[in-house]
Order: structure tokens, then sequence, then C-alpha cells
């Protein structure tokens, strides 16, 4: 009678495997570069998450033609607001670009969507939007940060609207027909946010 004999792998064969899985691995990590994978996904994010927005909007102007309601629009000096999902940083307004037209930056994480959020738009009131929240930058943070990314929005005497966002590897702002290739622009006028970057709006990175 015979008995079957297992045989398993001996200390140095383990050790000889695992050099090779560590090799392949770091060659790995050279040639696909998992950095700009994830970068690239958090971009596709952003312009997902701005197209939604501003169909959000788009339906919101719709359904109330006669009492829609965009936030403090720019109109004049007095009654201008730059709105945006920033953690914090600075709310001077004269820290924006000169001649931006806008009298206030504000800064909010709020993802509310009766008007309360960093957009104030009442969605809430719309039987036909079906939006839970606003949505934010996937890597949210401070205005004033060199790095900082957030989404920003303004509109213009409740009839337009701008979206930004930026882009960390998409080039996709300098094709978006709006005024600011350092970022992504989305919305019915591509005019109405500031043109250039500052210290307090998109600083340059």
């Amino acid at each position: 009678m015979s008995h079957s004999m297992k045989k398993g792998f001996t200390l140095l064969e383990l050790l000889i495997v695992m050099a090779i899985l560590a090799i392949l691995a770091s060659i790995l990590l050279v040639v696909v570069k998992p950095q700009q994978i994830f970068a690239k996904a958090r971009d596709t994010q952003r312009k997902t998450d701005l197209a939604n927005i501003s169909k959000a909007i788009d339906i919101y102007s719709v359904e109330t033609p006669t009492g829609a309601d965009l936030g403090e629009c720019l109109v004049s000096s007095a009654t201008s607001t730059l709105y945006t999902s920033a953690t914090g940083g600075s709310t001077n307004v004269a820290d924006l670009p000169a001649g931006s037209g806008f009298s206030a930056l504000v800064n909010s994480t709020a993802q509310t969507v009766d008007g309360t959020g960093w957009i104030p738009v009442n969605f809430s009131g719309v039987a036909s939007l079906n939006l839970a929240n606003l949505p934010v930058d996937p890597q949210n943070g401070n205005n004033t940060d060199v790095n900082g990314k957030y989404y920003s929005y303004g509109c213009k005497s409740n009839t337009s609207y701008e979206i930004n966002a930026r882009l960390e590897t998409l080039t996709d702002g300098a094709n978006d027909g709006g005024n600011n290739t350092a970022v992504y622009e989305v919305g019915t006028d591509k005019t109405i946010l500031p043109a250039t970057t500052s210290a307090a709006f998109y600083p340059a990175q």
C-alpha cells in the first residue's frame, strides 16, 4: 500500500516568490501610476457633479419661471455673491480678482437642497427633481490653499448661472467655452465668475 506524500513550499521558495512579486509590484506602480488613475477618477466625478447640478438648476428654472431664485445674483455691486463649497479661508471680497463685480464671498460645505446649502437654490420645492444633496468636490478644501479643490457658483439677474471646478489632470478647462482656462466651467453664462485666479479664488497652483 502506497502513501501519498504532501510536499509544502520551503522557506527559501517562499522568499523567492515574495521577492518576485515585490519586483513585479514595483514595476506595475511605475508603469500604471495609480495616483494619476485616482486623479482622473476624481476629475470625472467633478464633471459629473457639475453636470448634475446644472441639470437641476435648469429644471428648477423651468418649473418656477416666475419665482426662480438663483441667489444673490450679479446685478449691482450691492447684490452680488460668489458661493463656494470651500471649507473656509478668506471671505474678503477684496482678495478676489479685480473687477469681478462680487461684493461678498460665501464658503459653505452644507449639502442641503432646500436653499440653505452652498448653492442657495431651493431644489426641494420642485417635485420633478430627485436631488438628495448637493455634491462637493472629492477633495473639498480651503479656498486660500494653493492646492485647494472646491466648487464655485455665481448667477446673473436670476436668469443665468455658472458653476466651476478645478480639475487635476484633465485639460477640459481650455475647451469648455468659458473665460477661465484654469477651471472647468458649466452653465448658461460662462463669464459670470472671475476669469482669473487670485488669493481667494482658485489660487494659482
